[in-house]
């Protein structure tokens, strides 16, 4: 019965089963959850009477039948011999489905700010007071393992990736935790250190029993690592097929196929995901990425739509429509009124026009406008002369549309031979010398 409970309960919308959880399962006050999720605590009551009505109605089949109820003492579950390699294998769990979406701006190591998003478990409140708190605790009990964690999930979701690195390496030489060493490790990836990820992975990875659904999915991130795609498939499916309801798996299995080049059939481990959870915010992003890189525009569109829905400020995923739109050539007319509707909300939100230079020149060339086109990447060119697309963009411009180079000269750009090519994460070495005449 309590199984039954505990599914039913994952298996609420998000906005009920977050509000049912902190306050019924975790006993946490009216107003304190109505603080941490932003709400009134009259929403955050009406809430909880739905999901409680919910879980009535799903549930009442439980109490169906000729004869009364059985207590769960006068029915106990059949006891059944567990081997050490099961408990071993039940001991560590993946992180929880994420609830929440937000946007975080990232400062890269090649000094350009990039967005990036993260799935917190809960919206944080009050972030920049918490980590001055935790701060001057650490400061005089460094030994506090559980704290440098928590200062870590805080400079993740703020966008201090590198402070955020430092802490979760420091809590990690204390004591290993599975979830932290999964986002350090992904962290990481985003950072263009696919070696640094592998060690974390490695490291993790020697406390799972081999057969566990945990350690299969961390080679499968290990042999990611290592750009082996078949390998890390391989053991992505066979996590998924140990658990087959956990999200995180099929994410993993969705992303290697990808980077096997195998387009359908990572759209549909990404399916698999959806599947159990329509509003897995996670499983959405992926989704967008996988649709617009198979070139299934108008799908992509209605992915970001969905996204823009649970989460309406969130900053990449209205960039991303904008983008979309754009490519379609939804630039005039009543479409291009919406678009640029769009774009003017995304500017808004960003507060700096160079984090929105790909879709404001793709709006511009839509419109047939590629000189104020050219002028966007030439400025994020003279901003950030040290970043390799800002010189290839407004190199690419001129060609296509007959303009004249105005990128600034006296620095020239090559790509380090023992790297790969740049994707907005410092995967770039550069440069610079003054040009040959």
């Amino acid at each position: 019965m309590e199984s039954e409970i505990q599914q039913r309960i994952a298996a609420l919308p998000p906005p009920l089963q977050e509000s049912f959880v902190l306050r019924i399962v975790r006993g946490i006050s009216v107003k304190g959850v109505a603080a941490q999720l932003g709400l009134s605590s009259a929403n955050v009551r009406k809430r909880v009477q739905l999901a409680r009505v919910r879980l009535r109605r799903d549930l009442r089949h439980l109490n169906d039948g000729d004869s009364p109820p059985k207590t769960l003492e006068a029915q106990p579950p059949p006891v059944t011999p567990v081997t050490p390699v099961q408990a071993q294998s039940k001991a560590p769990q993946l992180p929880p489905p994420a609830t929440v979406i937000r946007t975080a701006r990232v400062m890269l190591p090649c000094g350009v700010e990039q967005l990036f998003h993260v799935f917190p478990a809960k919206p944080p409140v009050s972030p920049g007071r918490k980590i001055k708190t935790l701060q001057s605790y650490l400061d005089r009990h460094p030994g506090s393992w559980r704290n440098h964690l928590a200062l870590a999930e805080l400079f993740y979701l703020t966008g201090d990736w590198i402070k955020a690195i430092g802490r979760w390496q420091r809590a990690l030489a204390m004591r290993p935790h599975l979830p932290a060493a999964l986002k350090l490790g992904d962290t990481l990836l985003k950072f263009g250190e696919p070696e640094a990820a592998a060690d974390v992975f490695s490291l993790a990875r020697r406390r799972e029993h081999p057969s566990s659904a945990s350690g299969r999915h961390l080679d499968g991130w290990i042999a990611f690592c290592q750009k082996d795609a078949a390998r890390s498939a391989m053991e992505f499916q066979a996590a998924a097929d140990l658990e087959p309801d956990n999200p995180a798996h099929w994410h993993g299995l969705a992303l290697a196929r990808h980077l096997a080049g195998k387009a359908p059939e990572a759209l549909a481990a990404i399916e698999r995901a959806l599947n159990l959870n329509p509003d897995d915010l996670p499983a959405l992003s992926i989704s967008h990425d996988l649709l617009l890189a198979a070139g299934r525009l108008e799908e992509a569109i209605r992915s970001a739509r969905r996204l823009l829905t649970l989460a309406p400020l969130d900053l990449l995923t209205l960039r991303r429509l904008v983008e979309c739109r754009c490519q379609l050539g939804l630039a005039h007319g009543a479409a291009g009124t919406e678009t640029r509707r769009l774009l003017g909300r995304a500017l808004r939100l960003s507060r700096n026009p160079l984090l929105m230079r790909e879709p404001l020149a793709q709006f511009f060339l839509s419109r047939g406008q590629p000189q104020k086109a050219l002028t966007v990447h030439s400025e994020f060119a003279e901003r950030h002369p040290q970043c390799p697309g800002g010189r290839q963009d407004p190199g690419r411009l001129p060609e296509t549309n007959g303009l004249p180079d105005r990128t600034p000269p006296g620095t020239a750009f090559w790509k380090s031979p023992a790297l790969n090519g740049c994707n907005g994460a410092c995967y770039w070495q550069m440069k610079a010398q003054p040009r040959q005449a």
